[in-house]
């Protein structure tokens, strides 16, 4: 595995769990705080106990991170409540699952479509959109919303897409997958933290998190 090799293989300055291609892969499971409690940083990442979100849903760390996602209560105090912390973005109940009964399931503001969630697993929200290979490379603006391509949401998002960066695969491929010379969690697609918003951060799972002070 590559991961445990102590080599950079990416040649991105991280060797093994210290890089978060392979701390926030789904594939690699070497990578992840065994223990939350002992001040060591059992997986290499630089990180230990708390301050790793592997520990997020540890009883320990209940005031760490926003461990019920459906009480309205803001658990870890960062002002973000259930489904509009990013702590909660893996849940069931943030998930819109029902896409096509006119409910806003998850809570966030979207519904059926509208919501990202969908647009990737329901057939009837696919029509028009570009979400594969083919379609987000051919030059054609699909769903007339002004980006083409790799430029689009639904061509960075869609895990159907290998050509564009945006998703936990592509974004931890070591590949330039778009061709705009940005790499990874290096290329805004795969890591946008905005500068005075956490609102508005934009990071897929295999990239580390925003920090902000």
């Amino acid at each position: 595995m590559l991961c445990n090799d102590g080599i950079d293989n990416d040649l991105d300055g991280y060797t093994d769990c210290s890089d978060p291609s392979c701390t926030y892969h789904p594939d690699v499971t070497n990578c992840h705080e065994t223990n939350c409690t002992d001040s060591i940083d059992n997986d290499g990442d630089n990180l230990f106990d708390c301050d790793d979100f592997d520990c997020s849903n540890a009883v320990a760390c209940g005031n760490f991170f926003e461990q019920n996602c459906t009480d309205g209560i803001d658990n870890d105090s960062d002002s973000f409540i259930d489904c509009n912390d990013v702590d909660c973005a893996e849940e069931p109940a943030c998930i819109e699952t029902h896409c096509i009964d006119g409910n806003d399931n998850d809570g966030d503001g979207y519904t059926d479509c509208a919501d990202f969630d969908c647009l990737y697993t329901e057939s009837a929200c696919a029509q028009g959109k570009e979400i594969t290979n083919t379609t987000c490379s051919d030059g054609v603006d699909q769903d007339g919303n002004g980006f083409i391509d790799c430029r689009d949401f639904s061509c960075q998002k869609s895990p159907l897409v290998t050509v564009c960066e945006g998703n936990a695969v592509s974004c931890a491929d070591g590949i330039d997958n778009d061709g705009n010379n940005f790499i990874d969690c290096l290329d805004f697609a795969c890591r946008y933290c905005h500068s005075t918003d956490p609102s508005r951060d934009r990071v897929v799972s295999t990239c580390p998190p925003c920090v902000h002070n």
